[in-house]
Protein backbone atom coordinates (compact mmCIF):
# COMPACT_ATOMS: atom_id res chain seq x y z
CA UNK A 1 0.00 0.00 0.00
CA UNK A 2 0.98 3.60 -0.58
CA UNK A 3 2.39 5.55 2.36
CA UNK A 4 1.16 8.67 4.09
CA UNK A 5 2.60 11.68 2.19
CA UNK A 6 0.82 11.10 -1.15
CA UNK A 7 -2.37 9.89 0.53
CA UNK A 8 -2.52 12.96 2.78
CA UNK A 9 -2.05 15.32 -0.17
CA UNK A 10 -4.72 13.49 -2.19
CA UNK A 11 -7.25 13.61 0.67
CA UNK A 12 -6.51 17.30 1.20
CA UNK A 13 -7.40 17.97 -2.45
CA UNK A 14 -10.58 15.90 -2.11
CA UNK A 15 -11.53 17.74 1.11
CA UNK A 16 -11.27 21.10 -0.69
CA UNK A 17 -13.65 19.82 -3.39
CA UNK A 18 -16.03 18.42 -0.74
CA UNK A 19 -16.02 21.72 1.21
CA UNK A 20 -16.89 23.55 -2.02
CA UNK A 21 -19.73 21.14 -2.83
CA UNK A 22 -21.04 21.34 0.75
CA UNK A 23 -20.97 25.15 0.71
CA UNK A 24 -22.81 25.19 -2.63
CA UNK A 25 -25.50 22.86 -1.24
CA UNK A 26 -25.87 24.90 1.97
CA UNK A 27 -26.18 28.17 0.06
CA UNK A 28 -28.89 26.65 -2.12
CA UNK A 29 -30.63 25.21 0.95
CA UNK A 30 -30.55 28.52 2.85
CA UNK A 31 -31.85 30.38 -0.23
CA UNK A 32 -34.69 27.89 -0.48
CA UNK A 33 -35.57 28.32 3.20
CA UNK A 34 -35.33 32.09 2.84
CA UNK A 35 -37.91 32.01 0.04
CA UNK A 36 -40.14 29.66 2.07
CA UNK A 37 -39.90 32.05 5.03
CA UNK A 38 -41.79 34.68 3.04
CA UNK A 39 -44.92 32.60 3.58
CA UNK A 40 -46.34 34.24 6.75
CA UNK A 41 -45.54 32.49 10.00
CA UNK A 42 -44.23 29.36 8.28
CA UNK A 43 -40.96 29.50 10.24
CA UNK A 44 -39.76 31.79 12.95
CA UNK A 45 -36.38 33.46 12.28
CA UNK A 46 -34.75 31.25 14.93
CA UNK A 47 -36.33 28.16 13.39
CA UNK A 48 -34.77 28.86 9.99
CA UNK A 49 -31.36 29.49 11.58
CA UNK A 50 -31.45 26.24 13.54
CA UNK A 51 -32.54 24.26 10.46
CA UNK A 52 -29.65 25.72 8.44
CA UNK A 53 -27.20 24.96 11.29
CA UNK A 54 -28.47 21.38 11.50
CA UNK A 55 -28.19 20.98 7.74
CA UNK A 56 -24.62 22.29 7.92
CA UNK A 57 -23.66 19.61 10.44
CA UNK A 58 -25.15 16.88 8.26
CA UNK A 59 -24.19 18.14 4.80
CA UNK A 60 -20.41 17.66 4.99
CA UNK A 61 -20.47 14.01 6.19
CA UNK A 62 -23.16 13.09 3.66
CA UNK A 63 -21.30 14.76 0.78
CA UNK A 64 -18.06 13.10 1.99
CA UNK A 65 -19.66 9.64 1.97
CA UNK A 66 -21.37 10.07 -1.42
CA UNK A 67 -18.25 11.61 -3.02
CA UNK A 68 -15.82 8.88 -1.90
CA UNK A 69 -18.28 6.01 -2.44
CA UNK A 70 -19.23 7.02 -5.98
CA UNK A 71 -15.75 7.91 -7.23
CA UNK A 72 -13.97 4.92 -5.65
CA UNK A 73 -16.60 2.39 -6.73
CA UNK A 74 -16.84 3.75 -10.30
CA UNK A 75 -13.21 4.75 -11.00
CA UNK A 76 -11.20 3.18 -8.12
CA UNK A 77 -10.00 6.72 -7.36
CA UNK A 78 -11.30 10.13 -6.34
CA UNK A 79 -10.07 13.17 -8.31
CA UNK A 80 -7.48 13.81 -5.57
CA UNK A 81 -6.18 10.24 -5.73
CA UNK A 82 -6.18 10.21 -9.55
CA UNK A 83 -4.07 13.39 -9.58
CA UNK A 84 -1.29 11.52 -7.74
CA UNK A 85 -1.72 8.16 -9.50
CA UNK A 86 -3.35 6.45 -6.50
CA UNK A 87 -6.04 3.78 -6.78
CA UNK A 88 -8.20 1.88 -4.28
CA UNK A 89 -8.15 -1.85 -4.99
CA UNK A 90 -9.03 -5.03 -3.18
CA UNK A 91 -6.04 -6.83 -1.70
CA UNK A 92 -6.05 -9.26 -4.62
CA UNK A 93 -5.70 -6.35 -7.08
CA UNK A 94 -9.30 -6.33 -8.34
CA UNK A 95 -11.65 -3.32 -8.39
CA UNK A 96 -12.88 -1.87 -5.11
CA UNK A 97 -16.64 -2.15 -5.81
CA UNK A 98 -19.57 -0.26 -4.28
CA UNK A 99 -19.87 -2.14 -0.97
CA UNK A 100 -16.18 -1.84 -0.12
CA UNK A 101 -16.08 1.82 -1.20
CA UNK A 102 -19.12 2.55 0.99
CA UNK A 103 -17.45 0.90 4.02
CA UNK A 104 -14.21 2.86 3.45
CA UNK A 105 -16.10 6.14 3.08
CA UNK A 106 -18.27 5.61 6.18
CA UNK A 107 -15.26 4.84 8.37
CA UNK A 108 -13.30 7.66 6.71
CA UNK A 109 -15.80 10.21 8.05
CA UNK A 110 -14.83 9.41 11.64
CA UNK A 111 -11.23 8.46 10.87
CA UNK A 112 -9.94 11.72 9.41
CA UNK A 113 -7.77 12.39 12.46
CA UNK A 114 -4.56 11.05 14.05
CA UNK A 115 -6.09 7.56 14.39
CA UNK A 116 -6.06 7.15 10.60
CA UNK A 117 -2.45 8.37 10.43
CA UNK A 118 -1.36 5.94 13.15
CA UNK A 119 -3.13 3.04 11.43
CA UNK A 120 -1.34 3.78 8.15
CA UNK A 121 2.03 3.96 9.92
CA UNK A 122 1.51 0.86 12.05
CA UNK A 123 0.01 -1.59 9.54
CA UNK A 124 2.41 -3.50 7.28
CA UNK A 125 0.47 -2.65 4.09
CA UNK A 126 -0.15 1.03 5.03
CA UNK A 127 -3.89 0.47 5.55
CA UNK A 128 -6.13 2.77 7.55
CA UNK A 129 -9.02 1.34 9.57
CA UNK A 130 -11.42 1.79 6.62
CA UNK A 131 -9.07 -0.26 4.43
CA UNK A 132 -8.82 -2.99 7.06
CA UNK A 133 -12.62 -3.19 7.40
CA UNK A 134 -13.21 -3.18 3.64
CA UNK A 135 -10.24 -5.40 2.67
CA UNK A 136 -8.75 -2.74 0.41
CA UNK A 137 -5.39 -1.08 -0.31
CA UNK A 138 -4.47 2.32 -1.69
CA UNK A 139 -1.77 1.69 -4.29
CA UNK A 140 0.29 3.85 -6.59
CA UNK A 141 -0.61 2.74 -10.12
CA UNK A 142 2.80 3.84 -11.36
CA UNK A 143 4.60 1.36 -9.11
CA UNK A 144 5.48 -2.16 -10.13
CA UNK A 145 2.91 -4.75 -9.05
CA UNK A 146 4.54 -7.93 -10.31
CA UNK A 147 7.79 -8.88 -12.02
CA UNK A 148 7.96 -12.01 -14.21
CA UNK A 149 11.30 -13.45 -15.32
CA UNK A 150 11.18 -15.32 -18.60
CA UNK A 151 14.17 -16.76 -20.47
CA UNK A 152 14.11 -13.93 -23.02
CA UNK A 153 12.86 -10.99 -20.93
CA UNK A 154 11.84 -9.42 -17.63
CA UNK A 155 8.20 -8.32 -17.62
CA UNK A 156 7.06 -5.58 -15.22
CA UNK A 157 3.32 -5.38 -14.52
CA UNK A 158 2.24 -2.02 -13.09
CA UNK A 159 -0.60 -1.50 -10.62
CA UNK A 160 -2.91 -0.21 -13.37
CA UNK A 161 -2.44 -3.36 -15.47
CA UNK A 162 0.05 -1.95 -17.99
CA UNK A 163 3.04 -4.15 -18.80
CA UNK A 164 6.59 -3.22 -19.74
CA UNK A 165 9.30 -5.65 -20.77
CA UNK A 166 13.07 -5.54 -21.01
CA UNK A 167 15.20 -8.19 -22.74
CA UNK A 168 18.38 -6.34 -21.80
CA UNK A 169 18.95 -3.66 -19.16
CA UNK A 170 21.26 -0.87 -20.34
CA UNK A 171 21.02 1.58 -17.43
CA UNK A 172 19.54 1.38 -13.95
CA UNK A 173 19.25 4.14 -11.38
CA UNK A 174 17.72 4.12 -7.90
CA UNK A 175 16.84 7.48 -6.34
CA UNK A 176 16.02 7.89 -2.68
CA UNK A 177 14.32 10.92 -1.16
CA UNK A 178 13.45 10.32 2.49
CA UNK A 179 11.48 7.09 2.66
CA UNK A 180 10.44 7.33 -1.02
CA UNK A 181 12.48 5.34 -3.52
CA UNK A 182 12.23 5.23 -7.29
CA UNK A 183 13.90 2.90 -9.77
CA UNK A 184 14.50 3.91 -13.39
CA UNK A 185 15.44 1.16 -15.83
CA UNK A 186 16.28 1.69 -19.47
CA UNK A 187 16.82 -1.13 -21.90
CA UNK A 188 15.71 -2.97 -25.01
CA UNK A 189 12.67 -5.19 -25.58
CA UNK A 190 12.78 -8.58 -27.31
CA UNK A 191 11.77 -6.81 -30.54
CA UNK A 192 14.77 -4.45 -30.22
CA UNK A 193 12.79 -1.32 -29.25
CA UNK A 194 14.08 1.04 -26.55
CA UNK A 195 11.98 0.92 -23.36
Amino acid sequence: GEGLPLRFTAVLNDAIIIFGLSAFILIGYSNFLGSVQKIPDFFSKQGVSSIIASAGLLTFPIVWWVYFTLFESAFCATPGKALFGLRVLQKDGSRCGFRRAAIRAAIGIIETNPIGVLAIWLTPLNQRLGDLAAGTLVVNRRKVHKVTFQPEAIIFELQDGRCSELARVETARITKFGSMRTMHLRGVTRAGRSN
